[in-house]
């Protein structure tokens, strides 16, 4: 975690408005203090509890990068506050998205993004696959919502945080810009947005769960591995976090299951 932190502070540092850098400040003292209630439940041997608290500081840490990153790439960035519910997910969108029984949506892998527009597509996959890596690449608040909302004609429930139609079709609009005019996928994925979000009013932002986010970081650092070696470590440590963050979610399962039993 370490690691992670400093190389991302370097990469933010030389650039003037940096998609990862107001965020990630403002996030950095609650680090701090993580990592040493971290350090005092290991030095008391409570090792369950040092788990639980370095899990739920990996989904936190994962959410301020995809906050800053989708806010940096909006059109509402710099001229109003962009309001992203990442940073203080409620527990019952989050209980909600996860019911099976429920009609909230979430994202658990990249593919879930896309499921319901490009993966449907009557194009050739590498079509797709590129307009796939376009879109992460450029990945804005509108863009999110567009792609992988739940469309509704009624106002916005409170424990679920949603975005307005007018800045739903100008996420349209940024798609439509993005995708290559020579793509045979571009036409049929405009098509296809338009007729999900005509005449609504709202659409609720889909959760994105900690496997989607790290999956989409990732994502966006490897379109530049090519460019800037500091990605490819970034996306290294990334990759070693995912796995780490994955046992963590085993060791707890069980623990969990053993303790009630």
């Amino acid at each position: 975690m370490d690691d992670l932190i400093n190389l991302i502070a370097k990469k933010a540092s030389g650039k003037r408005n940096n998609r990862y850098l107001d965020v990630f400040l403002d996030f950095v003292p609650d680090i701090v203090s993580a990592l040493k209630e971290i350090k005092i439940l290991s030095n008391k041997g409570y090792i369950s509890s040092c788990y639980r608290e370095l899990r739920s500081l990996i989904e936190r840490f994962l959410y301020v990068l995809l906050d800053g990153y989708m806010e940096y790439n909006s059109f509402l960035y710099g001229k109003r506050k962009v309001l992203l519910p990442l940073l203080n997910i409620n527990s019952l969108w989050r209980n909600q998205a996860t019911n099976v029984k429920s009609n909230k949506r979430q994202l658990k892998n990249l593919n879930d993004l896309f499921r319901d527009n490009i993966l449907k597509l009557q194009c050739e996959e590498k079509y797709k696959n590129k307009m796939k890596e376009t879109l992460l690449k450029n990945m804005s608040v509108e863009m999110y919502v567009a792609l992988g909302g739940r469309s509704s004609g009624k106002p916005c429930e409170e424990s679920v945080p949603c975005l307005n139609i007018k800045d739903i079709k100008r996420g349209i609009k940024e798609i439509a810009n993005l995708a290559n005019n020579s793509n045979p996928c571009r036409e049929a994925l405009i098509d296809k947005l338009k007729k999900k979000w005509w005449r609504k009013k709202n659409g609720e932002f889909p959760f994105p769960t900690t496997n989607f986010v790290l999956g989409l970081m990732r994502k966006i650092l490897d379109n530049n591995l090519n460019k800037e070696d500091l990605n490819k470590k970034i996306r290294h440590i990334l990759g070693r976090i995912q796995s780490f963050y994955t046992s963590l979610r085993f060791y707890l399962a069980n623990f969990t299951k053993d303790f009630n039993h």
